[in-house]
């Protein structure tokens, strides 16, 4: 809640500036002190771009070229997209000369500036920003509340503007502020789209899970864009005429298999995972299919496998589901295996190399 204060003209102004009312905020009878440091702080955030594109603005081209070279599947609107967001990532994490971050620099340039005491606070603490990727789990009048899907740590986020229309259940991504007890975002959350956190959320963990590293934070911070730039195709469903199929039976399979795991709520970048491996199988084995359950069945077996999914079935379950013995799935399992070993261990390393 806001705190409204009355002041006479003659005291302190609880601005903290050091001067009296009368000579400093009098131009409000009353004043939102919390409403005056939000301008300020935004007013900071202002300057810190400023003092980063005349300083550094070639630099974060030459890296934002760099980065649209590395980034696969991209169009006009990715462009302008990380074109934009490059210098959110670039200030606080990129280091330049001697070892420090633009924003360190600023924070050095800027601090002997600041005159009030509160506000200096506030500039000092941005020396930890934080970069975050999960979900709104709530809202108020003025802030946001935040988890983030790889520490679980939770955040109360300052709303502004442009965050004015996010909805409880969104996933987003963004780097934070120190704001007293909450944060501000540099510049706000984005949001990724509504309703398919859980697909987020378990594609994120996925891919960190895969690089064996236990740094979270460090891992956003390295990859931050280029994961803005995949994830949202761990919610896009599969398109099943965008494949040649060369039999129906291979379609069938393929069909089938997405059918039943979006039926059993797995997540969609689970299913995109199991329909690649099945195309590679087709294509290393031109098998054609007599009995489409029994390939679903291994198919879904081996995709619980390298996913690791929480809902995965034994090859008891899925053989029961479908038809076949615990026995017939772990050899169709072993026959898809073989044949994509290679593709999935591409997989994992470009994954690696990615990150």
């Amino acid at each position: 809640m806001q705190t409204a204060v009355k002041i006479n003209r003659n005291d302190p102004c609880p601005c903290g500036s050091g001067k009296k009312y009368k000579k400093c905020c009098a131009k409000k009878e009353t004043i939102t002190i919390t409403e005056l440091i939000d301008n300020e702080v935004s007013e900071l955030q202002k300057e810190l771009r400023i003092f980063a594109y005349q300083r550094y603005g070639n630099a974060i081209r030459s890296e934002y070229q760099q980065l649209m070279e590395k980034l696969e599947d991209t169009d006009k609107d990715d462009a302008e997209f990380f074109e934009f967001m490059m210098p959110f990532w670039y200030i606080p994490f990129k280091t330049v000369e001697d070892g420090e971050t633009i924003l360190h620099k600023f924070i050095e340039h800027k601090e002997s500036a600041v005159l009030r005491p509160r506000l200096q606070e506030i500039l000092q603490s941005w020396k930890v920003a934080i970069p975050v990727a999960g979900k709104v789990i709530g809202l108020d009048d003025r802030d946001l509340h935040f988890v983030d899907t790889l520490t679980n740590e939770s955040y109360t986020v300052v709303l502004d503007e442009a965050m004015n229309d996010f909805s409880e259940g969104w996933f987003a991504f963004g780097v934070l502020f120190p704001y007293e007890d909450k944060y501000t975002a540099f510049p706000c959350l984005f949001e990724v789209s509504e309703g398919k956190a859980a697909d987020y959320e378990g594609y994120l963990k996925d891919d960190f899970a895969a690089i064996g590293n236990n740094h979270a934070i460090q891992y956003l911070e390295d990859h931050f864009l280029e994961l803005m730039h995949r994830l949202p195709e761990a919610a896009a469903s599969v398109d099943m005429d965008a494949y040649e199929w060369p039999t129906e039976g291979a379609k069938q399979v393929a069909e089938q298999f997405e059918k039943d795991m979006t039926a059993a709520g797995e997540p969609q970048w689970v299913i995109n995972f199991g329909v690649g491996v099945w195309v590679e199988y087709i294509k290393q084995t031109n098998k054609r299919i007599q009995k489409a359950e029994n390939y679903i069945a291994a198919l879904r077996y081996f995709v619980y496998e390298q996913s690791g999914v929480e809902s995965s079935m034994t090859q008891k379950e899925l053989g029961e589901k479908y038809g076949l013995t615990a026995g017939r799935v772990s050899t169709y399992y072993r026959d898809i295996q073989s044949q994509v070993a290679a593709f999935i261990d591409d997989i994992f390393n470009k994954t690696k190399q990615d990150i």
